[in-house]
């Protein structure tokens, strides 16, 4: 995995329509695996085409920002 490089291109908040958080469906970090993830960073990277959603504080660890 790149560790440099990345910047975040959009946060998304998962709870749809203000929703409590025991009524959202949480997405998985693809850095770390965290399961209970409720904003999605949305990352980029010059060399990977794929979309990479990390939570904040794998965001802030990849991040150039």
């Amino acid at each position: 995995m790149l560790h440099k490089g990345w910047h975040c291109a959009d946060v998304v908040d998962l709870r749809a329509d203000s929703r409590s958080t025991y009524e959202t469906d949480h997405a998985t970090c693809l850095m770390c695996g965290n399961e209970n993830m409720l904003y999605a960073h949305i990352m980029d990277h010059p060399d990977f085409n794929e979309r990479f959603e990390v939570g904040c504080i794998c965001a802030g660890k990849i991040s150039d920002d």
